[in-house]
């Protein structure tokens, strides 16, 4: 348990970092685009004095390292921008989205921490035999795997082969029609769980194994107790 809680530590310490570094990279990258943001905005047959208009507006001319603060600023302040020529605001299209990303995020986390513990057990239980050697080939891959391209494995599968879950739609109300919000929840609830399960259950099992090797769990064993019964009130 503290193996995982000291990732959750250092994740939660690294967002922020991992945060900054992508948006500086990110902005970096596309301030030697040869591509006019003025034109993705109002359209390739917008005119010279539109374009100058909206670099004026929005200080495109200024140098990227003052672009770069200021849209760091703004960001702090809440203020995202706008998009397309209509000037949509982001922040409302972000906040429209933020509810169904949570409730996805937490599934996934709910999936993964859940078949994660169940894994990481019955490795330690099993510790060098084959549960415990197919439990961690998978955690490996599972690992390895990217949520994109499981997500896409997934549609191709389970919506296009066999026709079992919708790869798109409006999602219902989870209270109104529960099997239905469900169907379009889990593909990329399990695509965003399967990483994390194969990093969680290698903690799990570390640490069970390392309860199982204390000296109160072999007395308890030499007693007679049931393992079950061990598991249950020691470990």
């Amino acid at each position: 348990m503290n193996n995982l809680l000291r990732l959750i530590g250092r994740r939660l310490v690294a967002l922020p970092i991992m945060a900054f570094a992508v948006t500086f990279l990110i902005f970096f990258l596309m301030s030697f685009s040869p591509i006019d943001p003025a034109y993705n905005a109002l359209g390739e047959s917008a005119t010279p004095e539109q374009v100058a208009e909206y670099h004026k507006e929005y200080g495109l001319d200024d140098p990227w390292p003052v672009r770069y603060v200021r849209y760091m600023g703004d960001l702090l302040h809440g203020d995202l921008g706008t998009y397309s020529a209509r000037r949509n605001s982001v922040a409302e299209r972000v906040a429209k989205a933020l509810p169904v990303t949570m409730q996805l995020t937490f599934l996934g986390l709910l999936i993964g921490a859940v078949v994660s513990f169940l894994l990481g057990i019955i490795a330690a239980l099993y510790r060098d035999k084959w549960p415990d050697q197919v439990i961690r080939f998978f955690s490996i891959a599972g690992l390895a795997t990217p949520s994109f391209w499981l997500a896409v494995l997934l549609i191709l599968v389970f919506s296009s082969y066999m026709h079992l879950l919708p790869a798109s739609g409006a999602l219902p109300d989870p209270l109104a029609n529960f099997g239905g919000y469900m169907a379009r929840m889990i593909m990329p609830a399990i695509a965003l769980a399967v990483p994390l399960t194969g990093q969680m259950t290698r903690i799990v099992r570390t640490a069970m194994v390392e309860e199982l090797d204390k000296d109160y769990v072999q007395t308890a064993k030499g007693s007679g107790l049931p393992q079950k019964v061990i598991i249950a009130r020691n470990v």
